[in-house]
């Protein structure tokens, strides 16, 4: 029986002290594309830069997410670029104070985790469609692929000491292609696919590291209170930072 990616749960939780409508980060979903990003915080209008990323990114049709010969941008990241001009260009600059008009030259910037599926033909008469899985990612928003009750990849940080206060960065002014990094595999039944900007990823990778299964606990939860719930008390202990953080849980379920 052929298998297709199935969103179990997806979650926006802003940092303590700030509204949904004040983070940084965004995520959206398709049926076979899904991302993450983090707005850098020092850039302007770094929640809008994340926002088109992702939308641009799932909107878009198969699975190329390497970079392109010559370090040209991919259609999906050029997408973005476009839009933020446009977007930028429909701006009354001129009444930004000048710190800010400053900081929109300079651009924005955000961290960036992108999952795609696809299926292809396994050869064989009757023979099910192999699903093949593609990752793309720039800084320290992770993706996590968990087969069994083993993690299979971390990527692209594969441990908890890696994550710095100064990541590689998407930009809008371009210039950043060979920071995209790609990995790619095949699914297996019963794999789990995780997306988590840098706060969660770390304290994943973290409890990960101490001999802890937290990819059986958050890969159960099913409802917001629960995970919003498992976050507060996280940060409360000093466990988790407290950051903007989204996350996007998957599972390989069967097709009909």
């Amino acid at each position: 029986m052929a298998l297709r990616p199935v969103v179990s749960f997806s979650r926006l939780v802003p940092r303590n002290g700030s509204t949904l409508e004040e983070c940084e980060d965004r995520l959206a979903l398709s049926p076979s594309r899904f991302a993450v990003a983090d707005g850098a915080s020092e850039a302007i209008y770094s929640d809008v830069w994340a926002e088109m990323l992702v939308t641009a990114f799932c909107a878009a049709a198969g699975c190329g997410d390497a970079v392109e010969a010559g370090g040209d941008p991919l259609p999906w990241l050029a997408e973005s670029r476009s839009r933020w001009r446009a977007w930028t260009a429909s701006l009354a600059v001129e009444a930004l104070p000048w710190f800010a008009q400053e900081k929109l030259r300079a651009g924005s910037f955000a961290t960036f985790a992108g999952l795609t599926f696809d299926s292809a033909d396994a050869g064989g008469i009757g023979a099910p469609a192999t699903l093949t899985w593609t990752a793309s990612a720039c800084g320290d928003a992770c993706v996590f692929v968990v087969r069994g009750a083993e993690l299979a990849l971390a990527f692209p940080t594969p441990a908890s000491d890696g994550f710095a206060n100064s990541p590689p960065l998407l930009a809008t002014s371009g210039g950043d292609a060979d920071l995209l990094r790609v990995v790619c595999g095949r699914v297996e039944p019963g794999d789990r696919f995780y997306l988590a900007t840098d706060a969660l990823a770390q304290w994943l990778l973290a409890e990960h590291e101490r001999g802890g299964r937290p990819w059986d606990a958050i890969g159960a939860i099913a409802r917001p209170d629960v995970f919003d719930a498992l976050v507060r008390d996280a940060r409360r202990t000093g466990a988790l930072r407290n950051d903007d953080l989204s996350f996007v849980a998957i599972a390989a379920g069967a097709d009909g």
